[in-house]
């Protein structure tokens, strides 16, 4: 069975040389990372986490698959470890894949570092809220969110 899963993962694999990623080809979810459907159970999985059951076998319960290179559809087994989710978390901090620490380069993003610095000096200054908002054409609820630091507390 595992044979018969393998030589149907490897016919959605792009592979290179045995240190770089080898990219899933097929479906990618939303989120960059590569999906099957496993074989007569109609279930799908993500396709890191078969490569690892292929080639290392079970993941153990609470472990999470991640990936050394952060390439979300790289599926060679090279790249891939076991960690709890409290390593996941960890590995993305210290790679500064989180919003927080990323500030203005979060996608989301629609004021830098310098203009909420100067915001909150102009309001600290004394510049009324409803004036900045016409001034700027920013939400006045947001204006009130940066000043008492609900958002970009770090700055």
């Amino acid at each position: 069975m595992r044979r018969a899963m393998g030589d149907r993962f490897w016919s959605f694999v792009s592979k290179a040389g045995e240190d770089d990623c080898w990219y899933w080809i097929a479906y990618t979810n939303p989120g960059g990372y590569g999906m099957m459907q496993r074989s007569g159970r109609g279930t799908v999985d993500r396709a890191h986490r078969i490569s690892w059951k292929i080639h290392y076998g079970p993941i153990p319960n609470g472990s999470h698959v991640l990936h050394r290179c952060d390439v979300r559809n790289c599926v060679n087994p090279r790249h891939l470890f076991l960690g709890t989710n409290a390593d996941n978390v960890a590995d993305k901090v210290s790679k500064n894949r989180t919003a927080r620490i990323v500030g203005s380069r979060n996608g989301l993003a629609r004021l830098s570092e310098y203009q909420v610095v100067s915001l909150r000096a102009l309001m600290d200054g004394g510049m009324s809220i409803k004036a900045l908002s016409r001034q700027w054409s920013i939400p006045g609820s947001t204006l009130r969110h940066i000043k008492y630091r609900r958002t970009w507390a770090w700055l």
